[in-house]
């Protein structure tokens, strides 16, 4: 069942950039459905470097700076596959 919503311009903005974004990422073609799915899908909160640091320092002595960053790039690593993993099952 098709509907229609409204939405501002730049909310229609912002989605055409995401879509591009993941059209690049996945190599193919995304509708506004399959955009607006992607995003609920993954409601994981995005941390910036520096909050993730701030939350890391916290536990000091348990993980130096080094450590965090490389944990944030693993982190980043499966979230990018799961990405993937979930458009080829779309």
């Amino acid at each position: 069942m098709a509907t229609t919503i409204q939405i501002s311009d730049e909310v229609q903005k912002r989605l055409f950039t995401f879509m591009n974004q993941k059209e690049r990422e996945l190599g193919h073609r995304l509708t506004y459905n399959d955009a607006i799915e992607l995003l609920l899908e993954n409601q994981i909160e995005h941390i910036g470097k520096d909050e993730f640091i701030k939350h890391v320092e916290k536990y000091q002595g348990i993980i130096d700076y080094n450590g965090a960053k490389k944990a944030r790039n693993e982190e980043r690593q499966l979230e990018r596959e799961r990405e993937r993993e979930q458009a080829l099952q779309h």
